[in-house]
């Protein structure tokens, strides 16, 4: 009795599993600030049939069968290219801000940080999974501890300077450090604790 009771239960999560899309979810918002971001908007009722981990693990190879999978109207090679580079780079983001941590801990030129700061700031615009999707805050934990070197790099790199052009390395990596906080504030996924830390 017991075991026919948790093969119900499993079957029950595994259904409950395929079922579940962005929308339950509750990451359709974040998806379609994505999307406007990257110009691939028309295709929110792609992603709106698919969940979280199924848009992340997208690529060239299972592109065609997400979309039969959807079974809607078609998206344009152009578009499948783009999806897959987006989707690569969430799969690639844990590491990324990792090898941006070691990097961090050592030396930057103002080239670099400026390159840095590009990155975070792009990054933020992705949708960053929230308690339906995964468990804990990993991810946001890194972005905060991230933020929080960068702008000790900047400060550091302020102290050496007398004046400060706005056109300069140091003064756009200024504005895109800027814009990155204004992300983390304007995302849901954050703790208060969290963007005060980044603040």
């Amino acid at each position: 009795m017991i075991a026919k009771t948790n093969r119900a239960t499993i079957l029950e999560d595994s259904q409950s599993l395929i079922d579940l899309t962005i929308l339950n979810q509750e990451m359709d918002g974040a998806v379609a600030k994505w999307l406007h971001y990257l110009k691939l908007h028309k295709y929110q009722w792609f992603f709106n049939s698919l969940s979280y981990l199924e848009i992340v693990f997208i690529d060239e190879d299972n592109i065609d069968d997400f979309i039969a999978k959807v079974n809607k109207n078609s998206i344009t090679k152009g578009a499948q290219k783009k999806i897959c580079i987006s989707t690569k780079t969430l799969r690639d983001r844990p590491q990324k801000l990792n090898d941006l941590l070691l990097a961090l801990d050592l030396e930057v030129t103002p080239n670099e940080l400026c390159e840095f700061m590009s990155y975070m700031r792009d990054i933020l615009h992705y949708p960053i999974p929230n308690k339906h999707c995964v468990v804990g805050d990993q991810l946001q934990q890194d972005i905060v501890l991230v933020m929080e070197k960068l702008l000790n790099q900047l400060l550091e790199k302020l102290g050496m300077v007398r004046s400060l052009v706005a056109q300069s390395l140091l003064g756009m990596s200024i504005n895109k450090y800027l814009e990155c906080i204004l992300l983390i504030i304007g995302n849901q996924t954050f703790m208060k604790q969290q963007i005060e830390k980044s603040l």
